[in-house]
C-alpha cells in the first residue's frame, strides 16, 4: 500500500515536471499580442522561469525519482546562480505551503555520488530556506552546516516571522563564523545585515543582540581590514556605518588606515568625522596634518572647523584664506570679521595669494589692485575681476573662453554661464565659426534659460555643426516631452525648421515627434 502511494506521488511529481517544461515553451505575449513583432528576447524567458519555478519545486514534495529530483536540483542551481538572498525571497513566495514531508535522506542518496551534488544540493536548501513553510525553513537550515557561500541566505532567516526558525538561523550563523575564510563573505553579505539591523522581528529575541552582532563585525574588519578595502562602494559604507554607531577609541588606528586608503570623498569625511569624535580635542599634529592637507575640501574645513571649537582662532587662521575653497574662506572670514581683523587690507597686502579672499569681500575699487596679476595668475585674476564687476569683464571673459589653455577656457565659460552677459544674437553671430569645443559651449549658454526660445536655430544648428550633432540631439531629447506653449511666430520658425533638419537627417524621428507634440 505505502509502494502504491509513492507511485503515485512519483507519477504526480512527473506531471509538475512536465507541466513546468511546457509553461517555458509558452509565450504569453506573443499568444496574447500575435500582431506584435517577434523579438528574441532572454527577458521574457527569464520572466517565466522566474514566475514558473515555484511551482516546479513543489515535485519535491511527491517523492520524485532519482532522474526527477536532479532535474529539480540542475534547475534550482541554474535559477539562482549568480541571484541573491532578496531575488530567492521573492521568488518563493509564490510557492504553496505543502503539508507533506521530504526525505532529505533520500536526497543525500540521490546525489552522493555525484560531483555536483554540492551545488544542487545548496540550491534546493538555499530555495528552501525561503518557502512558505516555517517548518521545512527549520529543516532546510539545519541542514546547512558546512556549505559555503550561504551566509546572506541564513541571515535574511535572522528576521524570519517565526522563532524556531530565527533560532535555527543564530544557531547556523554562528557556525557559519567559525569557517575559514568567512570574513569575505561576511562583508560581501553587509547589504542582509542591514536587513537584519532595520528588521523588527530578530530584535524580539532576548537572545538575539545587534551591538554583539557589530562588535563581531568589528572584529573582523579589524582582523582583514584590506577585505573591506577592496570591497564595492556601497559595501564599504554599510561597513563604515558600524563604526559610526559603534564609535570606541579602541578602534581609532583602525579607522585611520581605512582613512588614509579610501578614496571616496564621503567616506573620507565620514571617517575623519568618527576619529575626531573619539579624539575628544586631542588630535596628533601628524593625523592634523593629514586632516588639513587632504585632497577633498569638506575633509579640510572639518578638520578646521574642529580645531576652532576646541582653540578659537589660532595664530596662522588669517592664513586660511590663501584656500582656493570658497568654504574655507567664507568660514575663515566669518570669524575673522567676528573678531574685528581687517580682511581687506590682509588681503591686498598678501596678494597674490589672497586674490580670491579679496574678491569676496572687496569692492570695485580692488580692481585695480588685482588687474596687475592678470598675466601671471590669469584663472584667480579672471575670477576675481569678474567677481568684482570689472567694466571689461564681458570682454575678459570673451577673450579667454577662446584660449588654448583649456583649464583657463573652462574657467572662462562657468563664469559666462554665471554672469549671464552675453545675449542671444551675440552667440549666434559667433557661433558658426567657432571650432567644436567652443561651438558647443556657447549652445549651452545659448540655452542655459532654456531651449524653446531657441529652438529653430538649435535644428538648423543640428544640420550646419555635424561635429557638435548629437550633442545637439541629446539636450534636445532632454528638454522636451512636456507640453508648453509658443507663439504662433515661434511655432512657424520651428515647423520650418524641423523641416529643413528632417531633409538632411539631422534630426531622428523621436526628437522631431516630441517638438511637434509638445507645441501648443
Amino acid at each position: 500500500m505505502l509502494n502504491s502511494i509513492e507511485s503515485e506521488n512519483t507519477k504526480h511529481a512527473e506531471c509538475i515536471i512536465e507541466r513546468y517544461k511546457k509553461e517555458l515553451k509558452f509565450d504569453v505575449v506573443r499568444y496574447m499580442y500575435p500582431y506584435l513583432p517577434h523579438r528574441d528576447d532572454h527577458f521574457a524567458e527569464d520572466a517565466r522561469v522566474y514566475y514558473c519555478f515555484p511551482y516546479l519545486y513543489s515535485a519535491l514534495f511527491h517523492s520524485p525519482s532519482e532522474s526527477q529530483l536532479g532535474y529539480i536540483g540542475d534547475t534550482a542551481y541554474n535559477v539562482i546562480r549568480g541571484r541573491d538572498a532578496f531575488y530567492v525571497e521573492m521568488m518563493m513566495k509564490r510557492a504553496n505551503a505543502e503539508n507533506i514531508a521530504v526525505d532529505f535522506e533520500e536526497w543525500d542518496r540521490c546525489f552522493s555520488a555525484d560531483k555536483s551534488y554540492c551545488d544542487r544540493k545548496r540550491a534546493l536548501l538555499i530555495c528552501g530556506l525561503s518557502h512558505p513553510d516555517g517548518y521545512f525553513r527549520e529543516q532546510c537550515l539545519r541542514r546547512f552546516s558546512g556549505l559555503s557561500y550561504t551566509l546572506q541566505f541564513v541571515l535574511m532567516r535572522l528576521n524570519d516571522w517565526v522563532p524556531e526558525v530565527r533560532c535555527a538561523a543564530s544557531e547556523v550563523f554562528a557556525e557559519q563564523l567559525k569557517r575559514k575564510g568567512i570574513c569575505s563573505e561576511l562583508i560581501s553579505s553587509m547589504p542582509f545585515v542591514e536587513y537584519v539591523r532595520r528588521g523588527e522581528r530578530a530584535h524580539r529575541d532576548s537572545s538575539f543582540s545587534m551591538d554583539a552582532f557589530d562588535d563581531t563585525l568589528l572584529r573582523h574588519f579589524e582582523e582583514y581590514p584590506n577585505a573591506v578595502l577592496s570591497a564595492p562602494k556601497e559595501i564599504r559604507g554599510l561597513c563604515y556605518k558600524v563604526f559610526t554607531l559603534h564609535p570606541k577609541r579602541k578602534y581609532k588606528e583602525l579607522i585611520m588606515y581605512f582613512f588614509t586608503r579610501e578614496h571616496d570623498g564621503e567616506f573620507r569625511r565620514r571617517l575623519e568625522s568618527i576619529y575626531l569624535q573619539l579624539s575628544e580635542g586631542t588630535v596628533p599634529e601628524k593625523v592634523y596634518e593629514i586632516f588639513t592637507s587632504d585632497r577633498y575640501e569638506s575633509v579640510r574645513l572639518l578638520a578646521y572647523e574642529y580645531r576652532f571649537g576646541n582653540e578659537g582662532i589660532w595664530n596662522g587662521f588669517e592664513k586660511l584664506l590663501f584656500s582656493s575653497s570658497y568654504r574655507i574662506r567664507a568660514f575663515a572670514e566669518k570669524h575673522l570679521e567676528k573678531s574685528g581683523f581687517d580682511i581687506i587690507n590682509y588681503c591686498r597686502d598678501n596678494l597674490p595669494e589672497t586674490i580670491l579672499a579679496l574678491s569676496d569681500t572687496g569692492s570695485a575699487d580692488d580692481v585695480s589692485f588685482i588687474r596687475p596679476y592678470l598675466e601671471t595668475h590669469t584663472d584667480k585674476a579672471l575670477t576675481a575681476l569678474v567677481r568684482l564687476d570689472a567694466a571689461d569683464k564681458k570682454e575678459l571673459i570673451w577673450k579667454y573662453m577662446h584660449s588654448e589653455n583649456n583649464a583657463l577656457a573652462k574657467t572662462a565659460y562657468r563664469l559666462a554661464l554665471s554672469e549671464k552677459c552675453f545675449d542671444i544674437p551675440y552667440l549666434l553671430s559667433a557661433l558658426p565659426e567657432a571650432e567644436p569645443k567652443l561651438q558647443w559651449r556657447l549652445i549651452r549658454l545659448l540655452t542655459k534659460d532654456g531651449v524653446w526660445n531657441v529652438m529653430d536655430h538649435l535644428l538648423r544648428f543640428a544640420c550646419d555643426c555635424p561635429s557638435n550633432r548629437r550633442n545637439i540631439q541629446y539636450l534636445i531629447r532632454k528638454n522636451t516631452g512636456r507640453k508648453v506653449h509658443v507663439s504662433e511666430e515661434l511655432n512657424g520658425k520651428i515647423q520650418k525648421a524641423l523641416r529643413y533638419a528632417r531633409d538632411a537627417n539631422a534630426i531622428p524621428l523621436d526628437i522631431n515627434n516630441h517638438i511637434f507634440n509638445d507645441m501648443r
